[in-house]
């Protein structure tokens, strides 16, 4: 079992420091749609001017729209606020669909179709159908999926290009990601299609991104999907998204009743074993296959996926996730949410002895936070 003063804390953060300050300040006053990053200085907090990333869009809307079921008091108009500027500033036509980036004023600057977005744009559109009901956020998010399959699948490889034009080298990234927003498309409007394309993604993990040799994930391949080593030689696998892969692969599970429970217990295994820091707790963001560190720092969001992927392993298995969960929150709340910060933000960055990296909280963040805490207070026995 998770500590009753850790479930406590946890609940505290969710519902009585973060939500209520991120519904009163992600929003920018000026401009409008989500804020991308705060400056904070002790007490002293500041909106950074920084470029709009689409993906940040698709994931605020995620977690304002989460709040609202969550039955936070302000978090619908949040919502509504980012979807009116997704859809008015960021979406380029049905030819083309999401732009990747604006100036705060909401003037497109990167035109570049990028499937990364275009997956968190699903992802938050169909959170937020959920939230609203709007249906005509049905009809973006089916214009959105539309999308993918018309500019970025691939014409002769299996799985999809990561930008129109392609580009090199392919990604798995993009891919899980896509994965995730189809299934949560699914349990809100379910159909076929969006059965189809996630049956597609998990086979294109299972056959040919991972590698069952080594139990390891690549983060990058050629166009052909061998695995590239980067420039030290060195095949470069992040845990973060082992876990994160985990827990997406026990959602299609839980969703459709096919079996991953094998290759989820591996994922996890490898990501714990490799790329957990047995001084300080915290997840490590790259590593290779031995376990050198090819990235000492750790940032936020690898500790809170490492919560999710003991989550979704237990929903599969029942092995206990509860001294894993319990590690990677003493190190969250220790580190990155930890009193150099004021409550409801966090430090981007630490590396792995503790030292701060970073001074600043970037909004994409908190989809993850947010995330891994819902299903620690869903899952955890009071």
């Amino acid at each position: 079992m998770l500590a009753p003063h850790t479930l406590k804390t946890v609940r505290a953060w969710t519902y009585e420091r973060a939500l209520p300050f991120w519904i009163a300040h992600g929003i920018d006053p000026l401009h409008g749609g989500p804020v991308e990053l705060l400056e904070y200085d002790g007490a002293a907090l500041k909106q950074v001017p920084a470029t709009r990333r689409t993906r940040v869009c698709g994931r605020q809307l995620y977690v304002f729209s989460q709040a609202h079921l969550l039955g936070l008091p302000g978090a619908l108009d949040a919502a509504h606020q980012v979807f009116s500027y997704m859809t008015t500033k960021l979406w380029m036509g049905a030819d083309r669909g999401w732009c990747r980036t604006a100036s705060a004023e909401g003037i497109p600057l990167d035109l570049t179709p990028d499937l990364y977005d275009f997956a968190f744009c699903l992802y938050g559109l169909a959170w937020y159908l959920e939230a609203s009901g709007r249906q005509i956020a049905l009809e973006y998010a089916n214009q959105t999926l539309d999308l993918v399959e018309n500019l970025f699948r691939h014409g002769s490889e299996a799985g999809f290009h990561n930008t129109f034009p392609p580009t090199l080298p392919r990604q798995q990234n993009p891919h899980m990601h896509l994965l995730e927003a189809v299934l949560k498309l699914q349990t809100v409007i379910p159909a076929r299609h969006h059965i189809r394309i996630a049956r597609e993604l998990t086979d294109l993990f299972v056959q040919r991104l991972y590698q069952p040799q080594s139990k390891a994930l690549p983060e990058f391949f050629t166009d052909g999907l061998q695995p590239i080593a980067e420039a030290c030689g060195a095949i470069r696998i992040e845990p973060g998204h082992h876990f994160e892969w985990a827990w997406i692969l026990a959602q299609h599970q839980l969703l459709t009743g096919e079996d991953h429970s094998g290759l989820i217990h591996d994922l996890v295994l490898t990501a714990e074993t490799l790329g957990v820091c047995q001084t300080s707790g915290l997840t490590l963001n790259a590593v290779d296959h031995t376990g050198k560190q090819l990235d000492t720092q750790s940032r936020t969001w690898p500790n809170t996926e490492r919560i999710k992927g003991w989550l979704g392993l237990y929903e599969v298995t029942g092995t206990s996730p509860w001294p894993q969960v319990e590690s990677a929150c003493s190190a969250l709340f220790r580190f990155h949410l930890g009193p150099c910060v004021p409550e409801g933000l966090w430090v981007d960055a630490f590396t792995q002895d503790g030292r701060l990296q970073t001074a600043t909280t970037p909004a994409s963040t908190f989809y993850h936070i947010l995330l891994a805490f819902c299903e620690i207070l869903r899952l955890a026995p009071e």
